[in-house]
């Protein structure tokens, strides 16, 4: 029983190396249309690491993060990044229209 617990326990504790970590976008969403100035929040699994088109970005302790980028006018993808302590990573990629206003 207890090599069970401690097996069960070791997994769970090194679960991240074999799951790619948590990441949800809410803003933008995809295809949207915006101004030059861009919110990117969301939500990652805290322990990770979140890049914005490259540039890193400050979590909460819950995970949560806000950052806001500026990007020319025409069509764009924002590419979001979590990478954990063992080198997994999930990306998402959002397509966005950047118009001015005349």
């Amino acid at each position: 029983l207890a090599l069970v617990l401690l097996g069960g326990f070791l997994l769970f504790q090194y679960r991240a190396a074999f799951i790619d970590p948590k990441l949800v976008i809410e803003t933008p969403k995809e295809n949207e249309v915006t101004s030059t100035d861009i919110k990117v929040s969301g939500e990652a699994d805290p322990s990770a690491t979140v890049t914005v088109n490259e540039a890193p970005v400050v979590l909460t302790r819950q995970g949560k993060f806000t950052k806001q980028i500026a990007v020319f006018p025409g069509p764009s993808v924002i590419i979001i990044k979590a990478v954990n302590a063992f080198g997994r990573e999930t990306i998402i990629q959002r397509k966005i229209e950047v118009k001015t206003t005349p």
